[in-house]
């Protein structure tokens, strides 16, 4: 989306084109999320929550749970040892720790 056109289309008054660009967004996004899944489908990952078989945002939000920091370190292990296709295509070339906000591990 071309944020100064949205920009230029609200100063010069016209509200239906920035309402038309705004409806778009949504299918935007509701296609890139189609793009993600059938590109992360043969991972580890996303062969474990279906992601082939996930179709729009409600079969994402079934297969895919919300994870707890803790719940992705074996994911982020096997990664990290050099196991390929495991959250992401490919291998993981970099990594870090973060101290976290509360817990101080992560």
């Amino acid at each position: 989306m071309n944020h100064s056109r949205l920009l230029a289309a609200a100063v010069a008054g016209h509200a239906y084109t920035l309402r038309s660009e705004l409806l778009r967004a949504a299918d935007v996004q509701r296609r890139y999320l189609k793009t993600l899944l059938a590109a992360q489908a043969d991972t580890a990952f996303g062969r474990a929550h279906g992601f082939a078989a996930i179709r729009d945002l409600d079969g994402f939000r079934r297969s895919v749970p919300i994870h707890e920091p803790q719940s992705m370190a074996p994911w982020i292990a096997r990664a990290g040892a050099g196991e390929t296709d495991v959250l992401f295509a490919g291998r993981a070339v970099a990594g870090g720790r973060t101290g976290g906000s509360t817990s101080g591990r992560r």
